[in-house]
Parts: C-alpha cells; structure tokens; sequence
C-alpha cells in the first residue's frame, strides 16, 4: 500500500509539474498587457466614444490590441487619444527586451536625424514618439541602470506578397515585384549608410506604407559595422546566429560575424520569397518542404547546404528572372567587409523587368529549357 501511494503521489506530482510548466509556456506567449479589441464608435456631437472593452493607456496612447508577441517585446496597435490614425506600439517584456528597446530609440533617433545630406526615412521606419512605461506597469525586478521605456512607430499594415497577387497578369507582377525589391534595396542602402546593418532582414520585417512604398522596420536586432571614426570594426570570431535562418545568410547561420552582405542576401531571400509566393508556387523557398517530418532533425544541415555555392543555383532560384543568377554569383564574392555597388545590384534588378514574359510562369519551370537559356545567357555575359 505504501508503495501504492508513494506512486501515486510521485505520478500527481509528475502531472503538477507538467502543469506548471504549461502554464508557464502559456504565460510567456500572453502579452504584456493584455487587451481586447478596442471597438470605436460615434456620438451624435462626432466624438469617438470607446466600446465597452477597458482601456489601458500607456502616456497619451490607447492600446487597441495586441499584434506580435516576442522574446524581447509586445507590439500593439495603438490610438493616440482624441485621434482614430492607428499606431505601433513596442513595449520591452524582460530585462533584455528593456535593453533592446532602448537600443532600438537610439537607431531610429539616428535614422530621423535632421542633419543627413539625404532622407534617410524613405525606406525605413519613422518614430514618432518615445517614453516611460507609467509606475504601476513597470516590469517587476528591472535593471536600475536600464529604462522600462516604450517606441512608438508609423503603422506599416500593408503586405507586399498581398499587393503581388492583386497583379491580373504574371508579367505586371513580376515588375511590380522587382519594384519593390529596388524599393527594398533603398532601405537597405540608407541603413548601411549610417553604418548599421539590419542582420534580420526577412518578409515579415518588410511592410508597405499606405501600400505604396516598402519599408524596412523592426530595429531590435541592428548593429554598428562601423566604429566612431568610420572604419571597419574588427570581426568577432564566433557570436552565434543572429536572425531567422531561413532568411539568413550562410555565414550568419553557422554563427560568422555580419557585415552589409549579410543584408542582402536576407534582402534577396526575401525577394525569391514573394516570387514564389505570388506565383503560388507550393514552397516559398528551395528548403521550405524540408521544414518537418523525417528531414526536420537535419534541416540545418540541408538549409546551409543549398544557401552554399556547392548547390546547384537552379533549384534555389527555380521561379526567378535569369538575372537573379548574377545576382547571387555577384553576392558569392562579397565578403563581410566589403562595401557593396548597390547600383550594380538595382541594375540587375531592373534587367530582370526585361526577362518577364520569358522566365516567369504559373506552372512549374521546363529544367532543359531553362538551363538552355542560362547558357545561352552566360555565353554573353561571361
């Protein structure tokens, strides 16, 4: 009988345990302040009047709901008080998150600077405001020397893959595509000219404002490449990934130190990726179908491969513009301190609009054919 219980009791114990720990996993995913959504309406003077779910403010800013949820931070759609115009909200979750949060005010106070020969904001996130999270929500056993402070942003709703499809004919769309990957290509280039890389480049970072121009956010993760006097700072030996491996680079996934090239190839990754998806083609990248089952243990190792020269180009780049080849050939030389011929690569891009009719397609890509037209191509360039 003893034995009995004391099985029992380990087994409920087992089960409190597992319990706990769910109930913690389940903590982490809910947002810092959690909200519903915010319903607006009008009175009969024209006054907005706020539905009956509670308001959390944060300064002079209404949260409206919750967006995305990470590791370091919350971001909510918010509403200035007195004005319906949405905004983003970024509040840190921890004590790391508080450090990046207020890494992150820093790079935007220097994108925003006034005294840049050009715009900087163009391509990349405007803020608009910035302060302390009040008393009574302050996170509880913060660093004294670290600020619990809050961004806010311009809101970036539209989707450039959404815009794609709107497209009624492959080719419109295919130039609309290479469009906004010079738009892309902009942003990335103003960053770097400020000394910084963005190091998590990825579709998700990628939004469109007043779906009209693409631009680049969420700074958490930028880095200076460049020390005060404006040199190449020294490269670290091992930092560990830094980024979304399947956008990053080779040399960011298996742990290298960054440098501007490592932008863009998560800026080309993420233009192979809106291809794919505007023809709605069954995977978004070469290693997406690998992402699971029986190959999910090893999709690091396959994932590296095919983003190293030793993979054959074609299958990587099976949907794309012939000139996407000498886009990556073209990367392949870069190394981390490198500074890039951005006008080399836009040129690239805009040869790509030229190709349209010939390589684009709604059905899977001829092989033979293609890889005729690749050599006829190599012939004259190379």
């Amino acid at each position: 009988m003893t034995d009995g219980s004391s099985m029992s009791k380990a087994k409920d114990e087992s089960n409190m345990a597992e319990a706990s720990k769910a109930g913690d996993a389940e903590e982490k995913e809910t947002p810092r302040f959690p909200v519903g959504v915010r319903t607006d309406s009008k009175d009969a003077n024209g006054r907005s009047v706020v539905g009956s779910t509670p308001e959390i403010r944060i300064g002079k800013y209404v949260l409206v709901k919750p967006i995305g949820i990470g590791g370091n931070g919350d971001v909510y759609k918010v509403c200035e008080i007195g004005s319906n115009k949405p905004l983003i909200l970024k509040v840190p979750k921890q004590t790391c998150g508080a450090k990046s949060v207020m890494f992150e005010n820093i790079v935007m106070d220097v994108i925003i600077k006034k005294d840049h020969k050009e715009d900087r904001t163009i391509g990349l996130v405007r803020k608009l405001d910035s302060g302390l999270v009040p008393n009574n929500m302050k996170l509880e056993k913060l660093d004294k020397s670290v600020e619990d402070m809050f961004l806010v942003m311009e809101s970036l709703p539209g989707s450039i893959l959404d815009n794609l499809k709107k497209a009624k004919e492959v080719t419109k769309g295919l130039n609309k595509a290479i469009d906004y990957g010079i738009e892309m290509l902009r942003g990335v280039y103003d960053l770097h000219q400020l000394g910084m890389i963005h190091r998590d480049l990825k579709p998700e970072n990628v939004g469109m404002f007043e779906d009209r121009s693409v631009v680049i956010f969420d700074m958490g993760m930028v880095r200076n490449f460049l020390d005060q006097e404006g040199r190449m700072r020294k490269p670290r030996t091992h930092v560990g990934m830094r980024g979304t491996d399947e956008w990053a680079s080779y040399g960011a996934e298996v742990g290298g130190d960054q440098g501007p090239v490592d932008d863009l190839w998560g800026w080309f990754y993420t233009m192979v990726d809106n291809l794919n998806g505007f023809t709605d083609k069954n995977a978004f990248q070469a290693w997406t179908p690998y992402d699971g089952g029986r190959f999910a243990k090893d999709i690091a190792c396959i994932r590296q491969f095919m983003k190293s020269p030793f993979f054959p180009a074609q299958i990587v780049l099976d949907n794309c513009p012939s000139s996407f080849y000498r886009i990556q050939s073209y990367l392949r030389t870069l190394g981390r301190t490198d500074i890039p011929d951005y006008l080399y690569l836009a040129s690239l891009l805009k040869d790509s609009r030229i190709d349209a009719k010939r390589t684009m397609k709604q059905h899977e890509a001829d092989h033979m054919q293609f890889l005729q037209e690749l050599y006829q191509k190599e012939k004259l360039w190379f």
